[in-house]
Order: C-alpha cells, then structure tokens, then sequence
C-alpha cells in the first residue's frame, strides 16, 4: 500500500539557517523567530497554514527555490 508524502509545515534547520543568511527587515526577523517559538510550542511541531503561506513568500523574495522546507 501507497502512503503518500505529506509537506509538514515546519521551519527547519536548512530553512532556518537560509534566513539567517539574508539581510532581512526587522519584521521579517522578529516572524519568523516567533513562527520558530511556536512550532517549538505546538502540539504537531508546525507553524500554521497563514504562517506557512507568509514564510514561503519570504523565501521566494529573497531567492531561494531550493531551500528544504
């Protein structure tokens, strides 16, 4: 039986460090350490869809198509 591959909505360690490299704003900053507060804090470890939606926004901004997620 097939059991298909299901995205987890989760800052990772190579995603986490992607944003660390990037002159973000302070906003930017402050998110995504609090997006990383609390996965850390959720019960399934995993930020929320609006969360989600405005990390890859991000990550799309500053270039990186390749970054795990």
């Amino acid at each position: 039986m097939f059991i298909g591959y299901t995205m987890t909505k989760r800052i990772n360690k190579t995603l986490r460090q992607f944003f660390e490299e990037k002159p973000l704003t302070d906003w930017e900053k402050d998110f995504i350490i609090g997006c990383v507060k609390f996965q850390n804090n959720s019960n399934y470890s995993q930020v929320t869809s609006k969360q989600w939606n405005k990390i890859m926004e991000l990550k799309k901004k500053y270039g990186e198509e390749n970054a795990c997620t």
